[in-house]
């Protein structure tokens, strides 16, 4: 049962005279299909078929009356018998009997069909629970060529889908060797979709959408020093329209240009004081309006965030 594998899942087999035969499962997980999943039988017959030619002498024929230990360390030699145990056995013992043809002898028999995508998945939830209870919570990608997989790195793991490339591709978790994390959509190797990023305390960091591998679209960051951004972002930098909080809970809402606070916005000290007007290099720049928390408003000029008289 090498490749190329039949599409079928009913076989028929014939044991040679005295023949040691051995069943065993093998699955294809590259890409991504489970063929046969069945426990090691090791089986010795010693009947004759009408063209038996080896007789039932041993010194001629080196496959009678071998143990069941001798055919295990033959086995040995292409899987471990532990491997093998792990799988679900056929239910017959289609053996245990005396054959006297070949027509008699031939066996037929089905494998159960599975799916190994689901079967890693389950492996993985075990392993992994608080990532994969994460990661099961984004969409679904619609690609039948899709497996599960864990991948070991030199800086981390790589849990989740991959395509017939071994690329990551779908839903998939990182988990770096210093304990933070993302999650969310790859593909061909590359964040593109939605994201979430948690810190190695398991604190979220960032919640938005890649591309390419670089943050695009909306987004909201959580820093440090307790601030965070909640708005649209274009490779990786700040751009467009956003909000940011300050650790003093003062903030900004407005025109982001490379990262920086550029062009019309509003500035608020507090939830009754703000400024509203242009901003260049994060700074006042221009005429606008300071509303005080009195509720009166003035017309105030700025350049380069230093009001002009």
């Amino acid at each position: 049962m090498l490749p190329p594998f039949d599409d079928s899942d009913k076989f028929e087999l014939y044991g040679h005279p005295g023949s040691e035969v051995t069943i065993f499962g093998m699955k294809n997980v590259q890409y991504g299909r489970l063929w046969f999943n069945l426990n090691w039988q090791i089986c010795s017959k010693q009947s004759k078929f009408e063209e038996d030619t080896l007789g039932d002498n041993p010194e001629h024929n080196p496959y009678l009356k071998k143990s069941k230990e001798q055919l295990a360390e033959f086995i040995n030699n292409f899987f471990t018998l532990e491997f093998l145990k792990k799988n679900s056995a056929p239910s017959d013992d289609f053996y245990d009997h005396i054959s006297p043809s070949s027509e008699e002898a031939r066996l037929t028999f089905e494998f159960e069909s599975l799916d190994i995508n689901e079967i890693t998945k389950e492996e993985l939830v075990k392993e992994f629970p608080d990532h994969m209870e994460k990661l099961l919570k984004f969409p679904s990608v619609n690609d039948k060529n899709l497996t599960w997989k864990k991948v070991q790195f030199t800086n981390g793991t790589y849990i989740g889908q991959i395509n017939e490339e071994n690329q990551r591709h779908g839903r998939g978790v990182y988990i770096f060797a210093d304990g933070s994390s993302i999650v969310g959509i790859f593909q061909n190797s590359e964040r593109s979709g939605a994201f979430e990023e948690y810190n190695a305390e398991e604190k979220l960091v960032f919640k938005g959408t890649y591309l390419k591998g670089k943050k695009n679209g909306k987004g909201v960051y959580y820093y440090d020093n307790g601030s965070y951004y909640d708005g649209e972002y274009k490779n990786d930098v700040r751009q467009g329209k956003g909000s940011y909080v300050f650790p003093t809970g003062q903030k900004y809402v407005g025109d982001w240009v490379d990262n920086k606070r550029e062009g019309k916005g509003i500035y608020y000290f507090n939830d009754a004081e703000y400024w509203e007007g242009p901003f260049l290099n994060n700074e006042f720049h221009g005429t606008g309006t300071y509303r005080y928390a009195s509720g009166n408003s003035v017309k105030m000029t700025y350049k380069n965030g230093i009001r002009e008289q």
